[in-house]
Order: C-alpha cells, then structure tokens, then sequence
C-alpha cells in the first residue's frame, strides 16, 4: 500500500495474520545490519522475540522507515473475528484511498460504519460511548499526521530564508549599480572599440552568472555540511528529521534560484545605466559622476532592503519573546538531574501481574541503592510523553446518570516516590505511599486542573471517586493529595486534568 519494495523476501500476506498461523517478521535494513550482520541467508530462519520462535520473511531497504526510522520490524497482527473485542482508541489504522475519493469520503464511509459497531461487539461496545459521546471518524492525510502542527513553523522558516536571499541580492544588485557607474571609462572604451549594446549586456551578464554560478555552489556545499550538523544536533520534534537531505528537488532548486538571481542581477544595472557620451567618459577618465537615475535606483534598492531587513529583526524579536516566554512556563515539575528510561516486560515471562509487579519493585530497590541516586520512581507515561490516554472519572456524592459520560481525564499509574522523583509539586495532602501499593488502598492524586474538574465548588481530600461508565460496578479510589499541572504533549497546551 505504500508503494515500498522488500530488500529481502517478502511483505508480511493475508495468511499471516490467520489464527494459528506461524509467528512472522520483516526486518528493518537497520536492525539486519546491527543485529544480523547484513546476513543475506536471513529470510526463512528463526529469530527469538520476547521468547518466541518469529519467522523473518523479509529485510525492508534502507530508505524505508514507516511510522519512522525508529520501528525496528514490522509483525503479523493476528486477527481472529471470533474473539476480538472492541479494544480502544490508541491504534491507528491507514488507508490508500481509491481513485476520485477524497478525505472527506473516506470520513463518510467510516461515519456509516460507527452505528454497527453495537452489533459487531455485543459484549465490549457501549452505547455511551458508540452513540451518547457522539462517536466519529478522524480521517487525516498522511502528509499532515506526520507533519502535524509543525507545517506552519516550516512555512515560516521559509519566508525567513526567502527575505534573507532578498536582502542578499537587493545587497549585491546595489553594489553592481555602483560599479557599474564607476565603470563608465571602461564601458566607453569598449564602446569605441566597437562594442553594441548587445555586447556589453552579454559582458555583463556574464559576469553575474559567474557570480551567481559560485555563490550557488558555495551555498550548497555549506547546505551539505550544516546538514550533518541538523541531523545530528536538530530538534527531535522536527518530523522525520533524518530524511532530510539534499536530494534533486532542492538542487532543482537551487539550480532555478541560481538562475533567476543571475538574470536580475544582470538586467538591474542595465536598468540603470543611462547612455553617456563616449568622448566625454574617455576625456574626464575615472573622475566619475554618478548619474540621477543611478542614484535613484541605488535609493530604491537601499529602502527596499531597509524594508526587508526590519521584517526580519521584527520577527526575530517576536520569535525570541516567544522563546524567552516558554523558558519561562511553569512546568509543574523539575527535571534537572532526573534521568529517564523505558521497559516493557514480554508476556511470556511476566504471565501475570503479580511478577510484573515483583520485578518493577526490585528494579526500583536497586537503582535506589546505587550511589548517587537520591530517589527512584515509576509512572505509565512521564510529562511531555506526547500521550493522552484518558478514561471517564466521576464522584461517588454525584455518580453520572444514565446515558452521562463522565469527565474524560488523563490516567497515570504512578509507583511510590514517582512524584518526589519528579519534584511534582505538592499543593495539599499527601502523594502516593508505599502502603497504598502493598494494601491497595485506592488512594489517588488529582492535579490542579482534575481538581477543578472534579470538585469545582467542593474541598476534593477525603471525597471518593470512581473509574469508568457504570456507578453499580465503579473502580473506587480516595483522593489523599492534590499536585501542580504537568504538560503532556507540550509547553503551548491547555491544563490537562490529571489523577495519578
């Protein structure tokens, strides 16, 4: 569907993903290269992952990274009608869509399907959340999902380069004008000597295409060294940041721009040059006057970059305000000197979650007792994880009615110490303890923003509430603590109710 070519082997098939079938991969070329030696016999032997035999069918190129570089390999996602459930909202699906159908199509389709989900999932779709919370598709363009929000700045970006280039020739242009009035003894010369008009604009444009020709050249050679350093140094939030490179588009480009801004900068002082008296240049020699029109234009040109050069100092100000502003957002935490990681325990040697759980307290035990470390913690998703997984909460003193969809607030499951870990402030109460892990107590933390939700008239400590849509069969917990909002996409969001 995406148009891609295995290296090796083959595309994962329809049959891979049937019940019972045999356990298969593709490899990413990276992951074939650090892992399996570029072996090239790969395809049809045996690989051990999270404790199961998995078939490699196939090794992707090099150029491919889909959703990113980052995936490693690509598994058969079995799919048995019979037994899946409804599951949630965090997977995400793509979709070529067919000739003459637009996004808005695609939308469409998908809202006439919605209404038979209660009959597909008997036992797991509700209608609170099918028909109450107003189900609908989100259909987007692949371009867009992974461009997202950062399209604009990019666009920005742009302009600024754009106005740079402008000042940059409206610079050289001037300069050309002014040697082109301290030429004119030359250009008489050449004149006497038998050179028309259409000889000294070939001179003349010769000399900006040389120009533009080098000064090209040396700007995409500097492209191709700062390029390394973007790779290397650049924004993580910057999208699919290692496929930037200087491919034949941009040299198509450069090649264009190179061209159009020999053409001006060879018409302009043309533009410029008024006709003078050939016996009078050579009789005064160097001893040059400039001429009106030289002056004016030479006026024209300095405004005009005047003008440009004002947007950009105007626009750099703002973009430092806004810098300066962000360094400044009250993140509710603190991270300096916190360091971070992730582990994912396989099913198949943690089975159930009392395991799960020993080895995640044994873990926290020993980093905690390594020198240095002043406190240890663990959490499902940390500040700034991009991830906003939310589940409906309510208060037991005013429970939901029938066909009411609770407050939708993000869920953190959070070890003891996490939020001493994190400096998460403490407003009032108490943070998650020891004891509340050993005797399951129920106890939860409401941050600011989950507070004002929750119990906008009404003192939170000591109130009770409760997880998920149905008051008779609720998931009870007390509130002990309220703490500062933490971002969880980025600095620009709104508070996000959280309970920890």
């Amino acid at each position: 569907m995406l148009r891609a070519r295995p290296a090796l082997g083959r595309f994962l098939i329809a049959q891979d993903d049937q019940p019972g079938a045999t356990p298969v991969a593709v490899l990413s070329h990276a992951l074939w290269t650090s892992a399996f030696g570029a072996d090239p016999g790969i395809v049809g032997t045996s690989v051990v992952l999270n404790g199961i035999g998995v078939e490699v069918v196939g090794v992707m190129p090099a150029s491919f990274g889909f959703p990113s570089h980052d995936t490693d390999l690509w598994l058969a996602r079995p799919v048995n009608p019979a037994t899946d459930t409804f599951g949630s909202f965090t997977p995400s699906g793509i979709a070529r869509l067919a000739p003459g159908l637009d996004v808005q199509a695609a939308g469409n389709e998908l809202q006439r399907l919605i209404p038979h989900l209660l009959a597909r999932f008997p036992g797991s779709a509700s209608r609170e959340v099918v028909e109450d919370a107003r189900l609908a598709p989100l259909v987007v363009p692949l371009k867009q999902a992974i461009v997202g929000n950062v399209a604009t700045t990019l666009w920005v970006l742009l302009g600024t380069v754009g106005l740079v280039l402008l000042i940059a020739g409206v610079n050289v242009v001037n300069l050309l004008v002014v040697r082109m009035e301290g030429r004119q003894r030359e250009m008489a010369v050449r004149t006497a000597l038998g050179a028309g008009p259409s000889s000294l604009a070939a001179y003349t444009f010769a000399e900006a295409a040389w120009l533009a020709t080098a000064s090209g050249t040396i700007g995409v050679s500097l492209a191709a060294v700062a390029l390394g350093l973007i790779r290397r140094f650049g924004p993580t939030g910057l999208p699919r940041l290692q496929e930037i490179g200087l491919t034949l588009p941009v040299w198509g480009v450069a090649l264009v721009l190179s061209g159009i801004a020999g053409v001006v900068l060879g018409c302009l002082p043309l533009l410029t040059r008024q006709r003078h008296d050939v016996g009078l240049a050579l009789k005064h020699g160097t001893r040059t006057t400039a001429s009106r029109r030289g002056v004016r234009a030479r006026n024209v040109l300095i405004v005009t970059q005047t003008a440009f050069a004002l947007v950009l100092i105007v626009g750099a100000g703002l973009m430092a305000r806004s810098f300066w502003h962000l360094t400044r957002v009250d993140t509710g935490f603190d991270a300096a000197g916190v360091l971070t990681f992730q582990v994912s325990l396989p099913a198949t040697s943690y089975p159930t979650r009392q395991r799960a759980v020993a080895f995640h307290d044994a873990l926290l035990a020993r980093l905690r007792a390594l020198n240095g470390v002043d406190r240890a913690g663990a959490t499902t998703c940390l500040p700034l994880c991009g991830s906003w997984a939310g589940s409906p909460w309510a208060r037991q003193d005013r429970p939901a009615r029938p066909g009411e969809i609770p407050p939708i607030i993000a869920t953190r499951r959070v070890s003891e110490a996490y939020l001493e870990t994190m400096r998460v402030r403490l407003l009032r109460g108490r943070t998650i303890e020891r004891q509340d892990q050993d005797q399951m107590t129920g106890a939860a933390v409401l941050n600011r923003e989950a507070a004002t939700t929750l119990f906008p008239d009404d003192d939170p400590l000591g109130k009770r509430i409760y997880h998920g849509t149905n008051p008779d069969d609720p998931a009870w917990y007390q509130v002990v603590g309220i703490v500062e909002n933490t971002p969880v996409r980025n600095l620009t969001d709104d508070p996000t109710p959280t309970v920890y």
